[in-house]
C-alpha cells in the first residue's frame, strides 16, 4: 500500500481513489495482421488444418492426469524440487529458454527448421531435465498444500504472506511451454500431450491458495498451455482434442475460494471490522481500537519510522473530532435510533460507521462475481458508479474510516481474466468440432448449425454462439470484442484445410 494511505489517514483527507488490482499477461499468440489492415483492427490468427475425426476411443487423449496415474503425496514439495532444479541451471541456459519462449511466439516447426537451432532447443531442455521430471511427477500427486493458511493470518501478515513461490512457478510454466513445442514439432503427440497435462496441472495447483494473486498467475499458466493446445491442433494428422477439451474442469481456474479469501481481507486486516456489531467496549476501549488501526495502517504502509504515540492519540482525537457528527448522521440513515446513536461513545460510531460501509460497498462489487460472466458483464461498471454516486467510493461516506476501500480489488477485471481462459477454451473446442465435420464431410460447414456430431461451446463472455461463415473455402470464426475493451480481446480465425486431406 503506498505511503501516502496512512498520511491520508493521519490528516484526515477527503478523498481516495479506488485500489486497482495488476491484470494477468496474455501469451503471445500466432497472430498475423492482415496486410494493410488499420491499426487497432481485430488480431487475425490464421490456421492450416488437418480434418480429423475423434479418437474411436473418445477420451484416449485427456488434458489433465488420469485419475489412475495419482500417487499419494504433496504435489507442492515436488513444484518445490523443480523450482530448485530450475535456479541450479546457468543463467546463460534460463536466458535461452526465455528468450525463446518470451520474445514473440516461436512456433514449434521454428525449432526444427534450423539445425542449430534443434540441438541448442534439445541441449537448453536437457540442462532443466531435473525440474522437468519433477514438475512431471508433481503434477501427478493426489493433493497440493502449499501450506498457506492464509485465513489464520491477522494484521500486516495478510498481505505480506510470502507468495514469491507462486511466482517462480511461471518460469515452470515457460519451461513446459518449450518442451510442448519442442515435442510437438518432433511429431511426438503423445509426449505432447504428457507435457499439457503436466502443465494444466501446474496452473490448477498453482491456484490452489485461496489468493487472487495465486489464481491470476494460474489463469495466465493455464492460458501459456492453451496456446500450445492450439500448436498441436495446427499440426498435420493432428488428433482431434475436442473431448480431452471438454474433459477439462469448467472453470479451468475456479475463483469462488481466493474471492471469498478477499472479501474476508479487511477483517482479518483491523480487528474493528470483525466484531463492531457486537462488541461491548468502554470509550476507552474504543479509542483504543483506533489507535490499533492507524499503527495497523502505517505497518501496511511499510513506514521506516514508527509513529510516536502522542501522534496516534492526536490523530485519533481528530478523527473523532472531526467524523463524529456524520458518522451519528450515517448510522441513523441506516436505521438506528436517534437516542441510541447519541448514546454510543464517539469511537464506537466510527468505527459503526467504517464496518457499515465496508460490508455495503465490498458485497455490493462481489454479489456479481458468482454469476456467469455474461449475465454479470455491466453490472460492475454500474455498481461503482452507484456506490461513488452514493459517496461510498471516493466520496465523503467512503473517507471517514475508509478501511474497506482501501483494499477493494477491481473485481471485475479479475473475473473477467477467469472468463478469457474460459472463452480460450470455448475458441478451441468449436476449432476442434469444425474438424470433426471436416472428417466426416470433407469441407467446413457452411454455418455452425451444420455441426451435428457434438455440442458447440458459446462464448462465455457474451453467453451467445460465436459468429462464424464461410468465405469460400476459408472458415471464419470470429471472437467479438467485450463491451469497452480493446480490439485485442477480439480475434478473426481465418481456418483453411490442408490440401489432399
Amino acid at each position: 500500500m503506498q505511503r501516502h494511505v496512512v498520511q491520508l489517514i493521519l490528516v484526515l483527507a477527503c478523498s481516495l481513489p479506488l485500489s486497482t488490482f495488476a491484470q494477468d499477461r496474455d501469451n503471445r499468440a500466432k497472430v498475423e495482421q492482415e496486410a494493410g489492415a488499420p491499426e487497432g483492427a481485430v488480431p487475425v490468427v490464421k490456421l492450416e488444418l488437418s480434418p480429423a475425426p475423434a479418437p474411436r476411443a473418445a477420451l484416449k487423449y485427456r488434458l489433465l492426469p488420469e485419475y489412475t496415474e495419482l500417487t499419494p503425496g504433496n504435489a507442492a514439495q515436488m513444484y518445490y524440487r523443480a523450482l530448485l532444479a530450475y535456479s541450479s541451471a546457468s543463467l546463460e541456459t534460463r536466458d535461452k529458454m526465455n528468450r525463446y519462449v518470451g520474445q514473440g511466439d516461436v512456433r514449434p516447426e521454428a525449432l526444427v527448421r534450423d539445425e542449430n537451432t534443434e540441438h541448442d532447443v534439445r541441449g537448453v531442455l536437457s540442462e532443466f531435465q531435473a525440474a522437468l521430471d519433477a514438475v512431471d511427477d508433481a503434477a501427478r500427486r493426489e493433493h497440493c498444500d502449499w501450506e498457506l493458511r492464509v485465513r489464520d493470518l491477522r494484521g500486516p501478515s495478510v498481505v505480506n504472506v510470502l507468495l514469491g513461490d507462486v511466482h517462480q512457478t511461471r518460469n515452470l510454466t515457460r519451461l513446459l511451454s518449450l518442451e510442448a513445442r519442442l515435442r510437438i514439432a518432433e511429431g511426438r503427440s503423445d509426449d505432447a500431450v504428457r507435457t499439457l497435462q503436466t502443465g494444466f496441472a501446474l496452473s490448477r495447483h498453482t491456484a490452489q491458495t485461496p489468493t487472487l494473486v495465486n489464481s491470476l498467475v494460474g489463469i495466465a499458466s493455464a492460458t501459456v498451455m492453451a496456446q500450445e493446445v492450439e500448436h498441436l491442433i495446427e499440426q498435420p494428422g493432428s488428433p482431434n482434442l475436442y473431448w480431452a477439451l471438454i474433459s477439462m474442469p469448467q472453470p479451468v481456474i475456479d475463483l469462488r475460494d481466493a474471492m471469498e479469501q478477499e472479501r474476508a481481507m479487511p477483517q482479518q486486516l483491523f480487528p474493528l471490522l470483525r466484531d463492531a456489531e457486537t462488541a461491548q467496549r468502554t470509550p476507552k476501549q474504543w479509542e483504543a481500537l483506533l489507535e490499533e488501526t492507524v499503527e495497523q495502517l502505517q505497518q501496511l504502509a511499510d513506514e521506516s519510522q514508527a509513529t510516536p504515540q502522542w501522534q496516534k492519540r492526536l490523530a485519533v482525537a481528530t478523527l473523532i473530532s472531526t467524523n463524529h457528527p456524520p458518522a451519528k448522521k450515517w448510522l441513523v440513515a441506516q436505521g438506528r435510533k436517534a437516542e441510541e446513536v447519541e448514546q454510543m461513545p464517539p469511537a464506537q460510531a466510527i468505527v459503526l460507521h467504517a464496518a457499515g460501509v465496508y460490508r455495503y460497498a465490498w458485497d455490493e462489487m462481489f454479489k456479481w462475481s458468482y454469476l456467469p460472466y455474461w449475465q454479470a458483464e455491466g453490472r460492475f461498471e454500474k455498481t461503482q458508479k452507484k456506490l461513488e454516486h452514493e459517496g461510498y467510493l471516493g466520496g465523503v461516506e467512503s473517507t471517514l474510516l475508509p478501511l474497506g476501500q482501501l483494499l477493494l480489488p477491481a473485481v471485475q477485471r479479475i473475473v473477467f481474466a477467469q472468463a478469457r481462459l474460459e472463452r480460450r477454451m470455448a475458441e478451441l473446442r468449436t476449432i476442434e468440432a469444425l474438424r470433426m465435420h471436416a472428417a466426416e464431410h470433407g469441407a467446413w460447414p457452411a454455418a455452425l448449425a451444420d455441426v451435428t456430431a457434438v455440442p458447440l461451446s458459446v462464448d462465455p463472455i457474451t453467453g451467445k454462439p460465436f459468429s462464424y461463415k464461410l468465405e469460400g473455402t476459408t472458415a471464419v470464426l470470429e471472437i467479438a470484442v467485450p463491451k469497452g475493451e480493446s480490439t485485442q480481446f477480439g480475434k478473426r480465425y481465418e481456418l483453411t484445410l490442408r490440401k489432399g486431406q
